[in-house]
């Protein structure tokens, strides 16, 4: 039996919620409202990261579990808070710091949901509940789209001709009377939206806005979110494609969807469970730069010319990686040359400067001889191209070789299991880079030496293996005992072993906090109804464990349902922070346990969902998933032949 997701109002966002209230009805929050706050919305920001670690991958286990606890529930509060608070933060200078934490918690809390869509299905439950959700909180949504809306066109409108018109200051100052006119002008704002605009604005003494530094200030924070909340949105539209109420908050979005739309990309795999799955990510405006690059697109041209008729399915995808690699390598190049052009050009209209500002020589100048200047624009334009294309290409050609000789050297053994002919020069001179300390130089693998090494020292020897790639084996051997880790459990005993300490884990956490609860709130305790008979849960020590034990985890972490309200009494802040905590540590431990019993269930063959791996730190487990493909050159999360469309045709119609 799974265990109870929390069912308490006392969780993070309740405690929230508290605090809106609380406050709502006044023009400023205090210090010390903005510390408690602060405090509440951290621990908020950790349970949501906590939950999107475990349920990302996809973990579909734990994901079902979240989807049938009071999540829903949780995330229609918060939505709640945001779009009022965002609203009352932003009218007020001294409280923005404050709503940038509120940005980032509501940014966290949308990855959550994003990584509760991974891997998902066409018309599956979780899209579906969370459309409920949506609708549910449909005014909240609305107010929380039309306030990313008016700030990510708000840069792009006070930039253009139109509205400089109206600013005559040379400092970029405009009066609000003057902003009014403008933003008129434009066409683009209802009326209360612009003077909403202008409540968020921050006037100097003489009543002057600067519009760059007010429209900078909530640029980054909206594109920011604005950007999940588009890929939400979009995920959404192509897993849930015709209900009905969804295009309403797609025809509200229109603006944003189409703000981001050109920096939204798509892939399709076919995943671990063979299903072709959608994953969504953010094309930079640096890449897109790079990608329709004179030399990238000539490269293109050159790869389809050169594959399109060639060979087979396989090899055609191997080539295709191929180009995608070198592709890749020489964008990067190419930024590596215009970053470097800039200071450049920087430095020269500095020297440009100078020299208008210093007084003309009374010498006249030489005359110049006739013919002389037309002629050479020409070669040292042509020399310049010359230069410019040996810096890229001559890069890309080393990386391409460096790679050619890893890849052979890793999956083929060459050098090692075989030789090249003496007659051979280009082989005896790779032979001769092998050794060289520096190599790879261009390629990315810097540890393809020790692949190598690991891969083929126990059978051909590891200090012959050694002396081929020039490396120290004394060396190499310290450095591996340094990163030797734990190798991964798979018994049934050690699965188990870990299971029993989570479990352990849980009993200390629950005796710590019965400890606190016993010396300072044993008064919120009383479980009577009757004042006249209390019925006291943390009388002794025992008693009071007993109840965090039994009624607290069985709660979800939810202990604040379960006692008296501390509202209005000298340890309510007290309080919250203890309801909070307790409520995120049991919380995560569930989530461990949950975990943690897949393998066992397993291990015993018993029926249940498969295991789920721990993907390395810096990936989600389906970009792990792929990259060990890739090193292992394995192409089948290629969904060649097929895809996502094909794939649900009788559902998207």
């Amino acid at each position: 039996m799974a265990p109870r997701w929390p069912q308490c109002p006392r969780c993070p966002q309740e405690s929230i919620s508290d605090f809106y209230w609380y406050y709502s009805g006044k023009d400023v929050i205090d210090e010390q409202g903005k510390r408690n706050f602060s405090k509440a919305m951290a621990v908020a920001k950790q349970v949501f990261n906590s939950l999107t670690e475990y349920i990302q991958g996809p973990c579909t286990g734990n994901q079902q579990s979240l989807a049938h606890s009071r999540l829903w529930d949780a995330v229609v509060g918060f939505l709640h808070v945001f779009a009022h608070m965002m609203k009352k933060l932003a009218q007020d200078s001294s409280q923005l710091g404050l709503l940038k934490e509120l940005l980032d918690l509501q940014k966290d809390m949308v990855v959550m949901l994003l990584s509760l869509l991974e891997g998902n299905v066409v018309n599956g439950t979780i899209a579906r509940q969370m459309v409920d959700m949506l609708v549910e909180s449909s005014s909240n949504v609305t107010m929380i789209l039309k306030f990313f809306d008016m700030f990510l066109k708000l840069r792009d409108i006070v930039s253009s001709d139109a509205f400089r018109h109206f600013v005559t200051d040379p400092r970029g100052l405009i009066s609000k009377k003057d902003f009014q006119k403008a933003m008129d002008s434009q066409k683009q704002y209802e009326p209360d939206e612009i003077q909403f605009l202008l409540s968020c604005s921050e006037a100097d003494e003489n009543e002057m806005i600067d519009v760059e530094s007010f429209a900078q200030r909530f640029q980054e924070p909206a594109r920011d979110i604005g950007f999940n909340v588009a890929v939400l949105l979009t995920n959404l539209s192509e897993h849930v494609p015709h209900d009905q109420r969804l295009k309403t908050f797609l025809e509200q979005a229109e603006s944003i969807l189409d703000y981001f739309r050109p920096f939204l990309g798509r892939i399709e795999i076919m995943g671990a469970a063979r299903r072709i799955e959608r994953i969504y990510f953010e094309i930079s405006g640096a890449n897109k730069a790079q990608w329709e690059m004179p030399q990238v697109k000539e490269s293109k041209r050159q790869f389809i010319f050169d594959v399109v008729n060639e060979g087979g399915e396989a090899e055609k995808m191997e080539l295709f990686v191929n180009f995608c690699e070198d592709t890749i390598f020489e964008m990067q190049i190419a930024s590596r040359i215009s970053e470097e052009e800039a200071p450049r050009d920087e430095e020269e209209d500095e020297d440009e400067d100078r020299e208008e500002e210093e007084p003309a020589s009374v010498e006249a100048p030489a005359p110049a001889l006739p013919g002389l200047g037309l002629p050479l624009p020409h070669p040292l334009g042509s020399f310049l191209c010359i230069i410019g294309y040996n810096c890229l290409k001559i890069p890309l050609v080393i990386f391409k070789r460096e790679k050619e000789v890893a890849r052979r050297l890793e999956f083929s053994g060459l050098y090692i299991t075989e030789q090249p002919p003496d007659d051979d020069v280009k082989g005896q001179w790779d032979r001769l880079v092998l050794n060289a300390q520096s190599f790879p130089s261009n390629y990315w693998d810097k540890f393809i030496k020790r692949k190598v090494l690991e891969k083929y020292g126990d059978i051909y020897g590891r200090e012959r293996i050694a002396e081929l790639l020039g490396m120290d084996l004394a060396s190499v051997e310290i450095g591996a005992q340094g990163e030797r880790r734990t190798p991964p459990d798979s018994s049934l005993l050690t699965c188990c072993a870990q299971l029993v300490m989570t479990v352990g884990l849980l009993a200390v956490v629950v005796y710590l906090y019965t400890v606190v609860a016993f010396n300072f709130f044993r008064k919120f305790y009383n479980k009577s109804e009757d004042e006249d008979e209390p019925d006291m849960k943390c009388d002794d020590m025992m008693t009071c464990y007993l109840f965090h034990m039994y009624v607290g985890v069985r709660a979800g972490g939810g202990i604040g349902d379960e006692i008296e309200d501390p509202a209005g009494d000298d340890y309510e802040l007290y309080r919250v922070v203890f309801d909070i905590t307790f409520f995120f540590f049991v919380i995560v431990i569930l989530l461990a346990i949950i975990q943690g019993g897949h393998p066992c269930q397993w291990a015993r063959g018993a029926v249940g969902g498969p295991p789920c791996p721990d993907p390395p730190p810096q990936f989600l487990l389906q970009e792990s998933y792929v990259w060990k493909m890739y090193q292992e050159r394995c192409w089948d999360f290629f969904p060649a032949g097929d895809c996502f469309r094909k794939q649900y045709e009788d559902q998207l119609g």
